[in-house]
């Protein structure tokens, strides 16, 4: 403790060794508060009459003021020997350590240093390679060690923040001594102030919930910030349901919260009992937290004294230069509201409940969830909510604050639509009729060949046998005739639920529920008396061979609560006597309405992932892309490793007449980028109209109609036991369907000769499950956004409306005599930082195989990143290919240079291809923050495989390819346009056996 007091002392008299962030610097590090507190936008200089520098150098002086504020409240703490009760032992563990960012940048001195070598050694120096993040890291974890030699510290784990070419950021607790003693090449530090702490829109959210509050008193934000009053109004607007009354209701609660407690918080042994549910100590989580609140914001007779000064912006010893903002007035009007002693103790004791979720290892966000119960809540209540986010921020061991927005299945709700001419791209509504009284499903042969009618991959005995697929949604009929076993109870014996997890469900699902359609598209199977399995029904799903592992997360239609991330993502993996009916793929038909960042649940999902490779979460991108809204991806299909589904239109009898045809986007699909801009939707698959199983919780073994009459084609449509609906809900079991079939195709053996047991049985990565569905997926055929207003939006490869692609079997794995393609599948490779590796490929038509295309993908699955990251790349491979020895590179994702943001890179050449080339793919480990990265690569051409009986049905085949256009080092798209003459899209038919609105546009 004396040692503490001493470093402290001499750094109360130093100043920090190394600069800070400048507000422009941070700002393209993380989207938090500090975005809207220090906004730049040229409206706000406008406003404020100045020039655009005059208002950066004013946010710049703020910015700095309230940095050396929090220099002094840590210094201050560290000579009053108190911090947080970081080890949970009820006592404060003496050292207080506070976040801080630690950035390495270049320094400029690093080629005269090489020349100095270069002159002293007489010899011509080596190439000089600039310090990737992980050569970084390393510099700032031995500076951190020189700085703490002489200092009681405990060790310190970095977070991984930013990593780019020349900048390095991590995120770490340290003492205010080791903060500003600590030194390296190119050093920044800074400490995380109360802005950067909570998520981008969070003020917004809070003052908008609490003035929605009948008993609240209004904050008038007309005096605060006209700009912050905007985004509260565009809240508002958009949290008001466009559907009719065909919708669900709004849900009214307050949000909750996510806290991100700062790396090192939990020792790896208190990680491992955590997750081993050896140690729980919720209760006392609980006391601690609430205790800290009081004493922070409504403790005692000097709470207003006591919050005032843990706040720059209501402290008295504020820079008496630094001129206030609007948001520093918010905070004054706050903490006014609650300056009576002892105010806030009923709210915080007796209306926050708290659970602690522990991260997956000591460098994961262990997740502090705080709950607020607003029923009868008193306008006290509320001012003491708001006063919270302030205490929140303060705490130490606090590095990110989030809102846990209520999670939502993403189901589309029949909307007001103009009315428009018909476009005759589909049967007529007598001849659908007729097909519709012969229905088979329309979304499997979709997906497997796009041939009407052709599914290769059933042919061949793939459906999903032997793979697990959990589910989490609204409930599930497990009477339905798609799941119901009469022979047997739910559980490894029952043929399609091997476990059924109430959580915070109710173990059934309402009448037409969205869970029970969701699991028959994914793999319902009809058994018309649940013993004896039918041929074909009408509502079959894509793998009708698989099993669900369920988890219910709703009771009734009364709102939807999801369980902790953890659980969530354990659901079918943990107690299972055998690993091969461990759940492989997690399918999630929901996600939170307006967030687009990247939030601690996706975050965590990005560590389980990365922690176990052979498991693969598909996400639903969200509805809110109507009229081409860009940035509408829903968190958590924010993920890094995820795969994001946005939806595309069904086929046939399966379209309305107000629909464009199937070769469309719906309108409603979630549109990308993310908010640092990587490609989303990563894949689309059918999800406007589909038809499956729907749920009669009251009746047993309800089926297909005796009539053979079929629903509705629309909005949540049930007759009998089926369903129709909308949504990427409904794309995104069709992906987690696709994603068991190729996950039983390595099982199988049928890698690489096409046939079962061709070859060893193999249990793929879930990044080379990933890589087979993207490298696959077509671009070529898709037309445009359907939006529904005779407004068909053009679309190209990897924008935010298409990603990869629509998804497509036959180009993505070989079938002997089926598929167009071969595959070659390079999984689980491991590539050091800064190193090099090549693969060769080379197309041999010898056999029959008359594929035009080749295509190659690499992915990889990385640590998860810092919450609102907006750079959210870690591990930066680069994928190029040449061909033949050319110098030559083909780049990747429709790029002319190489791709430092996404996890997926994809080259694909359409043209160009002849038989005989010899193409060479190349990997670099351009900047990695880690060692090391693995990965996954695959590779489709002609390799030698047989000629398709498919070649010239499917989309125009032989010529069905997608293309990046790339030539000349340089990748130039085509973007596919349709003509509208009179009000009518004028198509070509192109075969009898191939429907017409599948034509390739020979643009690509």
């Amino acid at each position: 403790v004396a040692a503490a007091a001493a470093a402290a002392e001499t750094a109360q008299q130093q100043q920090p060794k190394c600069r800070g962030l400048k507000i422009t610097e941070f700002i393209t590090f993380l989207q938090t508060e500090a975005n809207a507190e220090f906004d730049l936008s040229p409206a706000v200089a406008e406003r404020l009459n100045m020039s655009m520098e005059q208002l950066v150098g004013r946010a710049q002086g703020i910015w700095e003021g309230a940095t050396r504020f929090e220099y002094g409240r840590a210094v201050q703490a560290e000579l009053d020997g108190g911090g947080a009760d970081d080890d949970n032992d009820d006592e404060d563990d003496g050292v207080a350590a506070f976040p801080y960012i630690l950035c390495s940048k270049d320094d400029a001195g690093d080629a005269d240093r090489m020349a100095q070598w270069s002159t002293a050694q007489q010899q011509t120096p080596p190439p000089l390679r600039k310090k990737s993040g992980h050569d970084r890291r390393l510099l700032i974890q031995d500076a951190i060690v020189n700085a703490t030699a002489s200092r009681p510290t405990a060790a310190v784990v970095l977070k991984d923040m930013f990593n780019a070419r020349g900048v390095y950021c991590a995120v770490a607790s340290l003492p205010a001594s080791v903060a500003m003693a600590v030194e390296f090449e190119g050093c920044v530090v800074q400490p995380m102030l109360l802005a950067t702490k909570l998520g981008v829109g969070t003020i917004t959210l809070a003052v908008a919930f609490v003035n929605e509050y009948e008993n609240s008193t209004k904050i008038d934000l007309d005096d605060v910030s006209d700009d912050l009053q905007e985004l509260i109004d565009e809240q508002v607007d958009s949290s008001e349901a466009e559907a009719d009354a065909t919708a669900a209701p709004e849900e009214k609660n307050f949000p909750g919260a996510v806290l991100s407690l700062c790396p090192g918080f939990l020792s790896e042994d208190d990680v491992f009992h955590l997750n081993s549910g050896k140690v729980v100590k919720q209760k006392k989580v609980q006391r601690i937290m609430t205790e800290w609140l009081l004493s922070r914001t409504a403790g005692g007779e000097d709470t207003t004294a006591r919050v005032r000064d843990n706040l720059y912006w209501t402290s008295s010893s504020r820079d008496s230069g630094s001129s206030t903002t609007g948001r520093g007035k918010l905070w004054e009007e706050i903490l006014d509201r609650v300056s009576e002693p002892n105010i806030c103790a009923p709210t915080f004791k007796k209306r926050l409940t708290w659970y602690l979720e522990p991260g997956l290892s000591q460098t994961s966000f262990t997740n502090l969830h705080v709950t607020y119960d607003n029923v009868g809540a008193s306008k006290t209540d509320h001012d003491c909510i708001l006063a919270a986010i302030a205490g929140f921020s303060v705490h130490p061991d606090i590095c990110f604050f989030e809102y846990k927005l209520d999670k939502s299945p993403q189901i589309e709700y029949q909307r007001r639509q103009p009315q428009r001419l018909r476009l005759p791209q589909h049967s007529s509504d007598g001849q659908r009729r007729q097909k519709r009284a012969l229905h088979r499903p329309n979304v499997d042969w979709m997906i497997q060949s796009y041939v009407e009618q052709a599914r290769p991959f059933f042919d061949t005995g793939i459906n999903g046998t032997g793979v697990v697929v959990a589910v989490s949604d609204t409930g599930l009929d497990v009477n339905n005739c798609y799941f119901r076993d009469a022979a047997n109870p739910i559980g490894m014996n029952h043929r399609k639920v091997v476990s059924y997890d109430v959580a915070k469900g109710d173990s059934s699902d309402y009448e037409g529920g969205h869970g029970t359609h969701v699991v028959g598209l994914l793999a319902g199977k009809k058994s018309s008396n649940g013993i004896r399995l039918d041929s074909d029904g009408q509502g079959d799903g894509v793998a009708p061979g698989a099993r669900i592992a369920f988890v219910d997360t709703t009771v009734g239609t009364s709102g939807y609560a999801y369980p902790d991330d953890i659980t969530l993502l354990n659901v079918g993996r943990t107690n299972v006597a055998d690993e091969a009916n461990m759940a492989r793929i997690h399918s999630a038909s929901w996600g939170v309405r307006g967030q687009n960042t990247y939030t601690s649940q996706a975050s965590t999902f990005d560590d389980y992932m990365f922690q176990h490779d052979d498991f693969l979460m598909v996400l639903a991108a969200g509805n809110g892309g109507r009229y081409n809204s860009e940035g509408s991806i829903y968190a958590p299909s924010t993920s890094k490793n995820a795969i994001c589904v946005g939806a595309a239109h069904s086929a046939e009898d399966d379209l309305t007449d107000d629909m464009a045809g199937s070769n469309f986007i719906a309108d409603f699909s979630g549109k990308g980028t993310t908010g640092d801009g990587r490609i989303a939707p990563d894949i689309v698959a059918p999800g406007k109209f589909v038809l499956a199983a729907g749920a009669q919780p009251d009746v047993v073994g309800e089926c297909d109609p005796e009539n053979g009459e079929l629903p509705e084609i629309g909005y949540n449509k049930l007759l009998g036991g089926l369903k129709y609906d909308a949504g990427t809900s409904m794309a995104t079991p069709v992906v987690s369907g696709t994603a068991a079939l190729v996950i039983q195709y390595f099982q199988d053996g049928f890698y690489p000769g096409g046939a079962r047991d061709s070859g060893p049985s193999i249990s793929p990565s879930n990044a080379l499950v990933k890589a087979v569905l993207l490298n696959g997926a077509q671009t070529a055929s898709i037309e445009g956004v359907d939006n529904l207003d005779e407004n068909i939006a053009a679309v190209k490869p990897y924008d935010g409306a298409v990603g990869f692609g629509r998804i497509d079997m036959l180009t993505s794995l070989y079938i002997k005599g089926k598929s167009f393609v071969q595959a070659q599948v390079w999984d689980r490779q491991t590539i050091d930082d800064g190193e090099t590796m090549t693969f060769t490929a080379t197309i041999d038509r010898s056999n029959g195989c008359d594929f035009e295309a080749f295509s190659t993908t690499l992915v990889w699955f990385e640590p998860a990143s810092a919450n609102y990251c907006n750079k959210c790349l870690l591990n930066d491979l680069d994928l190029y290919v040449t061909k033949n020895g050319d110098e030559l590179k083909y780049y990747p994702n429709g790029k002319s240079t190489k791709d430092n943001v996404n996890t997926v890179e994809r080259v694909a050449l359409g043209s160009g291809v002849n038989d005989g080339d010899v193409f060479t793919i190349h990997v670099e480990a351009a900047n990695l923050s880690t060692k090391s990265q693995r990965f996954a690569l695959v590779a489709t051409g002609c390799f030698g495989g047989e000629a398709s009986e498919y070649s010239g049905m499917a989309y125009g085949a032989p010529n069905n390819k997608n293309s990046d256009g790339s030539s000349g080092g340089s990748s130039t798209a085509a973007v596919i346009a349709i003509s509208v003459v009179g009000g009518l899209a004028l198509l070509v038919g192109i075969g009898l056996l191939v429907l017409k609105h599948h034509r390739h546009k020979e643009s690509f």
